[in-house]
């Protein structure tokens, strides 16, 4: 090598880094509140320049978009993998703002020592990549516009994603403020000590936070990459499956599809990375396949880099995506095989790697299992380099990177010691949800009602990929003798993808809430993006059947075949059905749905300026509320039997809880009782106090049992701080402080009944009562049958305090058949006020708590029964009593 060209090396070398160093220090002094241009020097820092030269090293093309492409991408996952290590290896607290800066320039200085390739470059700037500018014009104008009508709000399962990802850039550390009790979850704690199935999404996620800011814009910002880059990828498939006229296709189809311009701007869930992934993963593969590709040594870095993808993926959304990557990998394998053996050895040699990484996926947790079958992989890896077969090499490679990358990943949840016994406890907690719908049956009993309801499911969400009206279209090509093998394969992905994604999800899952036609389309994002790519290869094959019908056809039928083909391609722009609800969020611009987040607004105001910062919330629902007030929120269990006060204090105790939060959602996805109803009344006003007391049964029995005429219990109480209702909406919004209180009982009126043998059988007809009382009929007339009165109490006289609520409590014993209760009290003016019970009592029925809003003395107390046969009763006490609520001088 000549002195001038070392010299040359030399200066362009000594360039670069100037150039990274200068971005990278004045992205770190850029302040936060100008966080485009943060973000726009941080692509070009933190991504591009260390992407391109990894790509420089692994990726062999001198095209212009596939190198811009695979810069990009290739930046992005050094990024995430980077904050992946610190991750998995618990090294926390760490200041991203200095590790990553300070990484990424070590990575460029070591790149550039390693390689000198990137010298090379001479770019192939032609039409092909005229073409691609041309495609990614209208997927960035398209998705900016969805970006700024801001179409959504942040999604439940988002706003988990970006409190995990905020605690990681502001805090260094590695958790998420939620503190989950469902049933699911192997213990409350999961996402509060770093746990999750999506730590992939949730890195991207804090990486943008990192270079823009911790915000939702900035998490915004995440998807839109994603999208962008999944577009480029749709193109680059199509070209290196069908050429550059169906990767033009692709491109545009890709670029104002709704579903993907949609999933590109508003963070729902982790899939628009977890597609992202199985793209790269997929076509890269491909990459591998080819006979084109170079050399082996290319092939083997295409294969290393598609198992990287493919543990990506699986990372950013576990099973979902990677389950239909899987069964894609297996055909094109065997669709570009090489004729090297025979037949059933190709069929057996291919899909065994495969199968070995979906087993090692599926038994990570059982080391005694996975480790085996990783040995396993392992082996025949090396026995296939061994003989020298490429092609196996290239399937063997790929798997093996693939388990390795997963068990990566895996050290973090299965081979840190103090983390073992978790593992195992959420392997046994939460089994791999694949469905067999043969495995509910009783002997040779089949559950078709069963399997009825699946077949309808996959036709619903077969219906959601009719988005593309070309789609039949693209069946039609078979016919056509090019590529059919291909594109046989991209057309059984989104239809496999369809078949497992409903047998993935069981038919009792929230999401369907009953309805068959019910489907989370976000789940189809990498099956959409196939059947863009199968729509593609036709649009050629349509052309060169107008080109031959246009020499022979006259102007007018030509215009007619031209507005043919225009209608049936608009659908296909659209999209249908999806499309259209989302078209119809962008035309309104500030579309919201009123139950979700904006309608908090008020409320979360009012808790980021009156709560401390390290309060606990107690919420129906806690991601999005720990996203947007940045505290510690706990989930309210989906209790089928209901949650009650008793419940409510349960939870407060356990998990110290400050504040409650009740809003619409508890009361419509969740089962509650009447006294957690009440805390949405409209009558309790700010300052007010309401009671988390033990059973009231409980209660009664000891007041009874002490006999004395006041009881005073220490205990919790919810104190209303916040109320908001939207009466256009009916939307109810509360804040309650949890404040210790104590109950003083007054007890006005009490018979244990003592002189009859400590109980009573009284039996007095209504027909034989001797009151006069005026209107009685009105009053005690009941739809169907008139009450007997069982027990009377008279000459009495109570005086009770208008300000307050009195309670009425009374416990029966021996009913010989089922019964209605009622309950009457009679003032001194013989004024009736009547209490029916809705509560059919069997044998032993304690009934509690009836408000009593009298003004008057009370004359007469009387109790009721109304049942077949005149069954026979006996109480064992009548009370009557009123409480004050006394909140203590500290609150608990």
């Amino acid at each position: 090598m000549s002195e001038l060209r070392i010299h040359t090396i030399i200066y362009k070398k000594s360039t670069l880094i100037a150039i990274e160093l200068v971005l990278l220090s004045l992205h770190l002094f850029i302040p936060y509140n100008s966080v485009i241009l943060r973000i726009m020097l941080g692509l070009l820092s933190f991504i591009l320049i260390p992407g391109y030269l990894i790509s420089r090293i692994i990726i062999n093309t001198q095209s212009f978009e596939e190198l811009l492409t695979f810069s990009l991408f290739l930046g992005f996952t050094f990024q995430i993998f980077l904050i992946a290590f610190f991750w998995v290896f618990v090294i926390e607290p760490v200041n991203l703002n200095i590790v990553v800066p300070i990484a990424t320039f070590s990575l460029v200085l070591i790149l550039l020592s390693l390689s000198d390739r990137y010298n090379n470059l001479k770019l192939n700037v032609n039409r092909s990549a005229f073409s691609f500018i041309m495609v990614l014009i209208p997927a960035i104008s398209v998705r900016l516009i969805y970006f700024i009508a801001n179409t959504s709000t942040l999604g439940i399962d988002g706003g988990l994603y970006c409190s995990f990802a905020r605690t990681i850039v502001t805090e260094g550390r590695f958790y998420a403020k939620i503190i989950d009790t469902a049933e699911a979850m192997p213990t409350p704690y999961y996402h509060f000590k770093g746990f999750t199935p999506y730590p992939l999404t949730i890195f991207s996620i804090a990486f943008f936070m990192l270079i823009g800011d911790a915000s939702y814009a900035s998490a915004k910002v995440m998807t839109l990459f994603a999208g962008l880059l999944s577009v480029s990828l749709i193109y680059l498939f199509s070209k290196e499956l069908f050429g550059l006229k169906a990767a033009v296709v692709a491109g545009l189809l890709a670029a104002v599809n709704p579903m993907l311009s949609y999933y590109s701007t508003i963070l729902h869930g982790p899939e628009i990375i977890s597609s992202l992934f199985s793209l790269g993963a997929l076509y890269i593969f491909i990459k591998a396949l080819r006979r084109n590709t170079a050399d082996l040594t290319n092939r083997l870095k295409y294969a290393f880099l598609s198992g990287l993808f493919i543990g990506f993926t699986y990372e950013s959304h576990q099973y979902t995506e990677f389950i239909v990557l899987l069964p894609a990998l297996i055909l094109r394998s065997l669709i570009y095989r090489r004729n090297e053996g025979n037949e059933l050895q190709n069929v057996l040699a291919i899909p065994f790697p495969f199968i070995l990484l979906f087993l090692i996926v599926k038994y990570r947790g059982l080391p005694v299992v996975s480790l085996p079958i990783t040995l396993i992989l392992i082996s025949f890896t090396i026995i296939m380099i061994q003989r020298k077969k490429d092609y196996y090499n290239l399937v063997a490679v790929t798997s093996l990177i693939a388990a390795l990358t997963i068990w990566f990943f895996g050290i973090r949840f299965y081979i840190i010691p103090e983390l073992v016994q978790l593992s195992m406890a959420e392997l046994k907690e939460r089994p791999t949800q694949v469905l067999n719908p043969f495995s509910a049956y009783h002997g040779i009993n089949i559950n078709l009602e069963y399997i009825r309801e699946t077949f309808n499911r996959i036709w619903y969400s077969l219906q959601y990929l009719s988005s593309f009206i070309v789609f039949l279209f693209a069946f039609a090509s078979f016919m056509l003798p090019t590529n059919r093998k291909g594109k046989l394969c991209l057309a059984l992905i989104p239809i496999i993808a369809s078949i497992i994604y409903t047998l993935y999800f069981p038919p009792f899952v929230s999401w369907y809430k009953g309805y068959l036609d019910i489907f989370p389309d976000r789940l189809l994002i990498f099956p959409v993006s196939s059947i863009i790519i199968l729509s593609s290869s036709i649009f050629e094959d349509i052309m060169n059947i107008s080109k031959k019908y246009i020499r022979k056809r006259e102007a007018s039928s030509v215009a007619i075949l031209t507005l043919i083909i225009i209608m049936l391609f608009l659908p296909a722009v659209l999209g249908l059905p999806i499309g259209a609800s989302h078209i119809e969020y962008l035309n309104e611009l500030t579309y919201y749905d009123p139950l979700r987040t904006l309608n908090w607004k008020r409320a979360i105001e009012w808790m980021s300026e009156n709560t401390p910062r390290n309060a606990t919330i107690l919420v129906a629902e806690p991601r999005r509320l720990a996203w947007f007030t940045d505290r510690i929120t706990v989930r309210m269990p989906d209790d089928p039997e209901g949650i009650t006060m008793e419940k409510l204090a349960s939870l407060i105790k356990t998990f110290n809880v400050d504040y409650v939060f009740i809003d619409n959602f508890l009361a419509t996805y969740r089962v509650i009782s009447p006294d957690v109803k009440y805390l949405y009344n409209e009558e309790l006003n700010e300052g007010e106090t309401v009671s988390l007391s033990k059973d009231i049964e409980q209660l009664v029995e000891e007041i009874v049992e002490t006999g004395n005429k006041s009881y005073i219990l220490n205990t919790l109480g919810l104190k209303l701080v916040f109320s908001d209702y939207d009466p256009e909406t009916s939307k109810i919004t509360r804040i309650y402080k949890v404040v210790s209180i104590k109950l003083k009982f007054r007890i006005l009126f009490v018979d244990t009944f003592d002189n009859i043998e400590n109980s009573i059988k009284l039996w007095i007809p209504m027909r034989k009562c001797n009151l006069t009382i005026r209107d009685s009929n009105a009053i005690l007339t009941i739809p169907t049958e008139k009450p007997d009165w069982v027990y009377i109490r008279s000459n009495t006289t109570i005086i009770l305090n208008a300000t307050k609520n009195v309670y009425f409590a009374y416990k029966v014993k021996g009913l010989t058949s089922t019964a209605n209760y009622y309950t009457a009290l009679v003032d001194a003016d013989d004024k009736w006020y009547k209490y029916p019970s809705d509560t059919k009592a069997p044998l032993d029925f304690t009934v509690n708590g009836f408000e009593v809003n009298m003004n008057k003395p009370i004359k007469y107390i009387l109790l009721g029964v109304s049942g077949e046969g005149y069954p026979a009763v006996v109480y064992d006490y009548v009370l009557l009593f009123d409480y004050d609520i006394v909140e203590n001088d500290s609150d608990g």
